[in-house]
């Protein structure tokens, strides 16, 4: 209980006068786990050294005996120890060493008593291939939280996908509709997602999805869709509602668009290094529903900062004189977004850099088609200098 508040000094002091009980009454079994009890609350203050020490003496006097099985506990431990070392091999072995010899001595159960070990190793094994699907199960059963929101491949209860198509999945695979789908039920998650998903009025939304009820009416409808929708996503506690408003809870249920927010938001500025969110970004968000006032304002928010990301990456790739790299990167993006005129001008910057006029002309000239279709206006000036540099003398 003192180390779930946090308070490392009355833990260890405890732990010291439980292990003292226990190396007295010579119960072998409460001084293997007691030690490792002792290095997990070390480890956290920093002891890295002393963990170590009592890792071994709980790993020596359990190998053999009957407490076997909690060297699956232990080696998790000495996976963490050797992770805060940035030991990665040893990791990586007594993190594998934990995972099949629990598997095979019943020593799983026990991983429960190491949240702390687990969040932090349970993304490495994932990451390093380690037994994905055991730690996948494991995440579920011990409800572990995600390391990141941008954690695209992490186990997820709920997985939504809303850039460039809109799908629901639960627990890796999509949800099956029947021969209906629930269209008032996806609208309500279509407007939490757009309008951030966290402490959203309930009035927002009934004004948002039941214009024309009256008020009694549109609140009912809006709690009734509310209750269908928790049922759909198999999860309760999923979307909380308190205080008549609204959240889903992000430690369940991962969002592409907002993991594509989230990552440009965690960027360094001095590298603008956003591939990983342009790959998240596969297109517009929701573009198959209609443009409504919840929507159009996250729709253009969205797209405004992809266009942003797609010039800042493209302009690093240009200073650093990758060209080719650069025009592949635009042109990627260009079949997300033809509208982009930024995108446009980065070609020609990259064709005029390289001595290919004529590709500069011909892109000059597929962006001036472009945007006289779709709204009849001309390219920028900015453009039209760049053509006036790309023509023949």
């Amino acid at each position: 209980m003192a180390f779930t508040r946090e308070d490392l000094a009355q833990a260890l002091e405890l732990e010291n006068a439980a292990l003292s009980t226990v190396l007295q009454s010579g119960n072998l079994y409460s001084e293997v786990v007691l030690s490792a009890f002792h290095a997990a609350f070390l480890i956290a203050a920093g002891d890295l050294d002393d963990a170590a020490r009592y890792l071994d003496r709980a790993r020596t006097l359990s190998t053999g005996t009957v407490t076997d099985s909690a060297r699956a506990y232990i080696a998790l431990h000495q996976a963490h120890l050797a992770h805060r070392k940035g030991e990665w091999c040893t990791r990586g072995e007594r993190l594998r060493e934990a995972l099949e010899f629990g598997r095979h001595r019943g020593g799983i159960a026990r991983l429960r008593w190491a949240p702390e070990a687990m969040a932090e190793l349970f993304p490495v094994a994932l990451e390093e291939g380690i037994e994905p699907a055991l730690v996948g199960a494991l995440i579920r059963e011990f409800a572990i939280a995600p390391p990141s929101p941008t954690a695209e491949h992490w186990p997820w209860p709920v997985k939504i996908y809303s850039l460039g198509s809109f799908a629901v999945c639960l627990h890796g695979a999509p949800i099956a509709f029947g021969r209906k789908v629930p269209r008032k039920l996806l609208a309500l998650l279509q407007a939490l997602i757009a309008l951030g998903g966290n402490e959203i009025p309930e009035q927002r939304l009934v004004d948002a999805l039941w214009p024309d009820e009256d008020g009694d009416t549109g609140h009912r409808l809006f709690r009734v869709a509310l209750h269908r929708l928790r049922k759909l996503l198999g999860n309760a506690d999923l979307i909380r509602q308190c205080a008549k408003s609204v959240t889903i809870d992000r430690n369940r249920c991962w969002v592409d668009a907002w993991a594509f927010e989230a990552l440009l938001r965690n960027r360094d500025r001095a590298r603008p290094d956003c591939h990983a969110a342009i790959e998240l970004y596969r297109g517009h968000f929701l573009p198959t529903v209609e443009d409504a006032p919840w929507l159009v304002a996250a729709r253009a928010r969205l797209r405004g900062r992809f266009t942003q990301a797609v010039t800042d990456c493209g302009q690093a790739l240009e200073s650093e004189a990758r060209f080719e790299e650069a025009i592949a990167h635009y042109q990627r993006s260009l079949e997300i977004d033809s509208l982009a005129e930024p995108f446009y001008q980065g070609l020609m910057r990259c064709y005029v850099r390289l001595d290919r006029h004529g590709e500069a002309v011909a892109t000059y000239g597929r962006l001036r088609r472009t945007l006289s279709v779709t709204f009849g206006v001309p390219p920028s000036a900015q453009s039209e200098r760049l053509y006036a540099s790309a023509r023949p003398a």
